[in-house]
């Protein structure tokens, strides 16, 4: 996913990540965080204030659980010192595990995020998605979910759009 600065004509690159949390926990939980891409080729004094729900599918009724990343209403501010923002505790591997839920069918989960830019505080430039993006979806197949060894997972980068 690529946000674009109108003023400094800066595109910023954003990455879903998925940390399955340690199997052998009781209480473990999947994380889910939207994180910048490249932060090192942020420069200082850029920001992006964005509302983020993270979803994931429910296979059975056929529709996507969405939890916001604050429960407060309030967007969520991306900028050189916090380049990453999310849920640690965003589902339990019991509700994921649970056949009855649906989120994990075949060994397999579709996670998600949804990205709604609002507009900055600052004078100094205005952020936006893309108006119109040929395909708003990217799909991310991550195989044998539940047998994952991994802390972290990272999706590729991708584009909204083609830019």
């Amino acid at each position: 996913m690529k946000l674009i600065t109108s003023n400094l004509v800066a595109i910023i690159e954003l990455k879903l990540v998925l940390y399955p949390g340690k199997q052998n926990e009781d209480d473990g939980h999947v994380s889910l965080y939207l994180e910048v891409a490249e932060p090192d080729d942020i420069h200082i004094g850029w920001e992006v204030n964005a509302h983020i729900n993270f979803f994931v599918f429910d296979h059975i009724r056929d529709q996507y659980l969405s939890i916001p990343a604050s429960d407060n209403g309030i967007g969520r501010r991306f900028h050189k010192m916090k380049t990453e923002w999310g849920l640690k505790d965003f589902m339990s591997h019991k509700t994921l595990g649970d056949p009855s839920k649906g989120y994990l069918m075949g060994d397999c989960c579709v996670f998600g995020v949804e990205v709604f830019v609002i507009g900055s505080p600052s004078k100094g430039e205005s952020l936006s998605l893309v108006k119109q993006p040929n395909n708003g979806l990217y799909t991310w197949k991550v195989n044998k979910f539940s047998t994952l060894g991994a802390n972290c997972l990272y999706s590729e980068v991708f584009t909204v759009e083609g830019i």
